[in-house]
Formats: structure tokens, sequence, C-alpha cells
């Protein structure tokens, strides 16, 4: 009995999403994630028209988690806004650290340039997200400041999961990543 096409194109994203936790993102080969999702090597071709198409849905998947994990503290009234903030970039960088290979995957445009997705409409939810908490922590900032304020968080947040996953703060002895996150919020929002 063979499985409805969406059961296997979900199999293709599901055996991505497999591979990418095992050995990241060269491992993302066609035949690979076919062999992951025991279809055969051309099956994946019936489902996306291009690798950097099935690229694409496994990186939109991991956007998704991303945002869902980040939108979970900005939501929680009972806590300060800026304690909001400083729990969705925690949340942020743990994801980063947790599903390192995803995450790669998730910003390697020039992998997924192309494909076919629109894979920056689905990040605009989360930096809307992040934006209305910076303008409710900024109160009476204007538009293009909030704007900014936001960029700043998102680059700051950014450029931390990147080093802490890759290490480079070993070369310093190491450094307390909740206390680098809460400072970057803190510069940010003193704008």
């Amino acid at each position: 009995m063979s499985d409805m096409p969406s059961g296997t194109r979900d199999r293709l994203i599901r055996a991505g999403i497999e591979l990418l936790a095992d050995d990241g993102p060269d491992a993302l080969a066609l035949r690979s994630i076919a062999r992951r999702a025991g279809v055969s090597h051309g099956a994946p071709r019936r489902y996306f028209p291009t690798h950097r198409s099935l690229l694409a849905a496994i990186a939109a998947t991991g956007l998704h988690d991303l945002a869902v994990e980040v939108k979970e503290p900005l939501a929680d009234q009972s806590v300060p806004v800026r304690g909001r903030l400083i729990a969705a970039a925690l949340a942020y960088v743990g994801f980063a650290e947790r599903r390192r290979g995803m995450f790669e995957l998730m910003f390697r445009h020039d992998l997924l340039d192309g494909a076919g997705a629109n894979l920056r409409a689905t990040s605009l939810p989360l930096l809307e997200d992040l934006g209305r908490s910076v303008a409710e922590a900024c109160p009476g900032g204007s538009a293009d400041d909030v704007t900014t304020a936001t960029m700043r968080l998102w680059t700051s947040i950014h450029g931390t999961a990147v080093l802490h996953g890759n290490r480079v703060f070993d070369l310093v002895g190491g450094l307390d990543v909740r206390a680098l996150v809460a400072d970057a919020v803190e510069s940010v929002l003193t704008m």
C-alpha cells in the first residue's frame, strides 16, 4: 500500500529533519533524504520540484518551531515586558543550541534562495511579535525607533546564538550566556 501524496511529502520533510539533527545540513542530499524516508531516490521530485524546494520545506518547519518557542514567553503577560524579552531571547538561543543543524539551515540563504518558498514571510510573525514587545518596553518611541531597536535586538541575539553554538565563547573562558542575553536586551531597550 502506498502513501497518499501528502504522507510521502511529510515523510520526506521528517527525514530531512532527522538527518539535520543527526548530521547537519551537509547530510541533506536528495538520495539521503529519500533513503531515510524509505522511498525511491526519484520520489522527492514528485513532491518537490527542486532539491532547494525540499530544503526550504524543511527550513520552514524550523522557522515555525522557532516562532512558537519565542512567542510563548512573549505572550506571558504575568511577566514584565523586559523579562518576557529576555525569556524570548533565551528561547531563541536555546533553540539554536538544541537544534543546531536546523538553525544553520534556516539561515542558509545560499541554499534556500530561489526555492519557491517564501521563508521570509514565515519569519515575519516572529519579528512582528518581537516588535510589539519592544514597542511595549519603549513607550513613546517612534515607529522607526521601535523597528531599529527590534532589528538591533534580533541581530544581537542571533549573533549570540551563532557564536554560542559554534563554541566561540570557549575561547575567552566561556561566558554566562544568560547574562549576555539579558545585557543585550537591556542595551537595546535603552534607546
